[in-house]
């Protein structure tokens, strides 16, 4: 059942809930409960279907990705910037031994598939 506004946990090797359902209009928040540092990814395609054009401060474009920053274990929650148009997406959360750092964000210890649904 969608939900106004849903927050998906980080956890060492899962993502919960996999699947989010929530409703248009609402918004989407991720907390990282693991002892890695993740970050959030989404396919290009998701520009089109977000209701704003500005993803920053939390999320920006690579040549492929929307990615966010990253998300230390325990100390932030990462915000979707705006919410998305009714569909469903597929986002992954790439989980990294190291600081997040550049180099670290090609070479994720883990990747984590996740969908939001929106209604």
């Amino acid at each position: 059942m969608p939900r106004g506004s849903v927050v998906i946990q980080i956890n060492n090797e899962s993502i919960n809930p996999k699947q989010a359902h929530v409703k248009a209009g609402g918004s989407v928040v991720w907390t990282n409960f693991s002892s890695y540092t993740a970050r959030v990814a989404f396919p290009m395609s998701i520009m089109d279907e977000l209701t704003c054009k500005e993803i920053r401060p939390d999320f920006f474009k690579t040549a492929d990705e929307i990615q966010s920053i990253p998300i230390r274990g325990g100390t932030l929650d990462l915000v979707l910037p705006c919410p998305l148009k009714p569909g469903v997406y597929d986002y992954t959360a790439n989980l990294f031994s190291g600081q997040g750092t550049v180099d670290d964000m090609n070479n994720p210890q883990l990747r984590i598939p996740g969908k939001i649904v929106v209604k």
